[in-house]
């Protein structure tokens, strides 16, 4: 029993370490992009369980969101003054 145990105590590490490995999918990643504020507790989120990848990911794909919503907004209010 004791040798069961010992396998299952080595494969569960490395599962574990190849579901950290993993990136975000890409509807994931649009998701952050366009709803910046409400998606970027997932960086805390991700980073408290370890998944170091996602976690740089969400950090990523939430900047690029917030350049995105910034220039959106400039635009606009460009178009609205000068319209």
């Amino acid at each position: 029993m004791s040798r069961l145990a010992d396998i299952q105590a080595e494969v569960q590490p490395s599962q574990q370490n190849a579901k950290a490995e993993m990136g975000l999918p890409l509807y994931i990643k649009v998701l952050i992009c366009i709803s910046f504020l409400p998606t970027f507790w997932l960086v805390f989120y991700y980073d408290d369980r370890g998944y170091k990848k996602k976690a740089r990911q969400c950090e990523i794909y939430s900047g690029f969101g917030a350049i995105f919503w910034i220039i959106f907004g400039i635009v606009l209010w460009v178009l609205h003054k000068y319209a």
